[in-house]
């Protein structure tokens, strides 16, 4: 086994979700190395919306470039994001913990905007 295949078997994704509302959820998942459990990539840590009964992403965070940077979906019809870098200063799990808590603190916010740009009535 490489060295590069022999890191990556070195550690496990973990994956969870919670709901904000009966539309509204946050889904997060992230890379750990299994012998110290220490966070070593944030994989995605997403805002999602129920629409129509599909669950669509319309921000997410990840660190996979070795840094923390969001991804803002422009319109309901195209998948397309914007990526901003996030200068938060610290660890993985420092970036997990600050991005789950800015979609909790937000969400309202994000959704609202999304709904404006693109025109679309809320389910609720």
């Amino acid at each position: 086994m490489s060295y590069k295949n022999k890191r990556k078997a070195n550690r496990h994704d973990t994956k969870h979700d919670f709901l904000l509302s009966l539309e509204d959820r946050i889904t997060y998942n992230y890379k750990k190395r299994f012998s110290t459990n220490e966070i070593v990539e944030v994989v995605n840590v997403s805002f999602e919306i129920l629409i129509k009964g599909k669950w669509h992403t319309i921000i997410r965070y990840d660190s996979h470039h070795g840094y923390l940077h969001k991804h803002i979906r422009l319109t309901f019809s195209d998948e397309k994001t914007i990526v901003e870098q996030v200068n938060i200063p610290g660890t993985h799990s420092d970036w997990l913990t600050w991005a789950i808590n800015d979609l909790i603190e937000n969400f309202m916010e994000y959704k609202k905007i999304f709904f404006e740009d693109n025109s679309i009535v809320n389910n609720s």
